[in-house]
């Protein structure tokens, strides 16, 4: 007798993070509407030197659709491993999801329910939790209101770009139907940018002329220490904006949209980092890579602005929120 296919793959790449991994498989095994028959969940360890392995076999043994991989050599760019986790997945849709990242308790129940809708036409369909909207979440949690599922509709790449913007840089937020991810070609074309993701999803939307964002709070990221410092100026300014450059120059999107998404990046994503940084007795993003980048806004009035107003009154901020702490522990 054949196995039935799943309707879903959660594909998770990890290394080196049991202790968050095992939390992770946790949250999706206890979600509404887990199934062995519905969906797995593929685990793809780029060579861990931790107890991943041992700890995992516990899951393993108990549950058939957890599927354990473990490299013999770690792949010589971490994300390629984004390609391995998925490429794994046997199901009809293919979701991508940190080591990091557990499920809220109803986020299978709806993304299962949504898979079951679009089966048949295999509309593309991604589920993003907008992870920067935390007045929208505090507000929500405070009165005790049920956020409700967002849902919006795509017909070409500058709708998408100018509506969702940086969330679609975050892993968790990726996810396709599996024979999509087969048919994009070169699929590690931007491996050294950190954001293949953001391509894929951009491929997926371009080749198909349509695509569904559900958009709620599916996700529950953990707090992890991170040690060092991060090149996130380089990563989400530069990096992130070569993607849009790749496809302005192809003629896939436009110059507004491009000159749109370049003006969000700088005041909605790393004005902020910069000023949480200058604030913070840890430091972590690099600030020089920042002034390096801001070249490429010399001739932009708006980045002025951003620098002169924007960024006193996001220290002002974030100040004030640091007595505010202080005051009332």
């Amino acid at each position: 007798m054949n196995k039935k296919t799943p309707l879903l793959s959660i594909c998770i790449p990890t290394y080196n993070r049991s202790k968050y991994l095992i939390e992770t498989i946790k949250s999706i095994v206890e979600s509404e509407g887990f199934n062995e028959d519905d969906v797995e969940i593929v685990i793809s360890d780029n060579c861990s030197t931790d107890d991943t392995s041992e700890i995992i076999k516990e899951w393993t043994d108990k549950y058939k659709n957890i599927r354990y991989f473990k490299r013999s050599v770690p792949t010589e760019f971490a994300d390629r491993n984004f390609i391995e986790a998925l490429s794994l997945g046997s199901g009809e849709y293919l979701k991508l999801n940190n080591d990091i990242v557990g499920f809220k308790q109803d986020t299978l129940k709806i993304i299962l329910s949504k898979i079951k809708e679009n089966i048949d036409t295999k509309e593309p369909v991604f589920f993003h939790s907008l992870i920067h909207n935390q007045i929208s979440k505090n507000l929500n949690k405070l009165f005790k209101l049920k956020e409700p599922l967002k849902e919006f509709h795509f017909n070409n790449i500058d709708d998408f770009i100018n509506t969702i913007s940086t969330a679609s840089t975050w892993i968790a937020n990726f996810g396709c139907w599996k024979e999509h991810f087969e048919s994009i070609g070169n699929k590690d074309k931007f491996l050294y940018n950190q954001f293949m993701q953001v391509d894929w999803t951009l491929d997926i939307l371009n080749k198909y002329k349509r695509a569904t964002v559900y958009i709620k709070n599916f996700y529950n990221p953990f707090r992890i220490k991170k040690e060092g410092t991060v090149d996130a100026f380089n990563v989400h300014g530069k990096k992130y904006l070569e993607i849009y450059e790749y496809y302005l120059n192809n003629g896939l999107i436009s110059k507004k949209s491009y000159e749109k998404e370049k003006r969000k990046v700088l005041i909605k994503v790393l004005i902020p980092m910069l000023a949480l940084n200058l604030t913070s007795k840890n430091h972590f993003f690099k600030v020089n890579s920042f002034f390096d980048f801001i070249k490429d806004y010399k001739t932009n009035i708006y980045m002025y602005f951003a620098i002169l107003i924007e960024l006193p009154l996001c220290i002002i901020f974030l100040l004030i929120k640091k007595l505010f702490l202080l005051f009332n522990k």
